[in-house]
Order: structure tokens, then sequence, then C-alpha cells
């Protein structure tokens, strides 16, 4: 992959990560993408660029040219963001492929649990 197709595959798997919010299916290896991003953005001075592009994941036009720079010009980053980008979009795919309800049957509480004598945060004694 080639420097551009790099930083476009990175923000575009970071502003599907911002434009749908924390939730479950977002995972370590995305977070950790994030943070690498932000960092070598702010490292290099550019971390109003990270900011804009939290507020607004859209729009790729501020951050896409300066991470292709960087990229350009840090081949080890480039190295460790390939594989970061392949863990967040390995784990995004994992965790789409995953659905399906939860189901408590009985009380909930675990075997045993009657005798701590714990209130729990349902409001009654085990």
């Amino acid at each position: 992959m080639d420097q551009a197709e790099l930083a476009s595959k990175s923000l575009m798997v970071l502003a599907t990560f911002f434009s749908h919010g924390t939730n479950v299916a977002q995972g370590v290896a995305t977070r950790l993408l994030g943070d690498m991003v932000a960092k070598r953005l702010a490292n290099a001075g550019h971390a109003r660029a990270w900011e804009d592009f939290k507020r607004d994941p859209d729009n790729l036009a501020l951050a896409e040219p300066i991470l292709r720079r960087i990229l350009c010009e840090d081949p080890d980053f480039r190295t460790r963001l390939e594989s970061a980008v392949a863990a967040a979009v390995n784990e995004g795919a994992h965790n789409s492929e995953q659905s399906g309800s939860i189901n408590i049957f009985g009380s909930g509480e675990a075997p045993g649990s009657r005798h701590c004598g714990v209130t729990s945060v349902f409001g009654h004694a085990g």
C-alpha cells in the first residue's frame, strides 16, 4: 500500500469510529490506531489537524496530506501504521460478524452468591 492509500485508509477507519461514537464494536486496535495517529500528528506540530478531524471526521482535507507527508518521511512509522490499520480493519470485520443477544434466565446471580451477605447493585442481599 502506498503512502496515499495508507493515509486515506487510516483516516477512513478512524472516521467510521468518530462518526458512530463509542460502541462495543470499536475495540482496542482501533483506539490504538487513533492514539498512534494523534500522537504522530501532535509530534509533527499538527495537533490542530487531529482535533479538526475528530470534530468533522468526514473532512479529510487537512489531516490526510499531513499524514501522507509524515508517511513519506518516516518509514518506521509507516510500517507500524500499516500494521495498526490491518489490526483495526480485522477487528472491525470480526466485531461486525458477531451479533446476537444475551439471555439471562433465573435471578441472574452466580451460583453460591446468596451466601456472601453482600448487597448487590440491584438492592437485594445475596
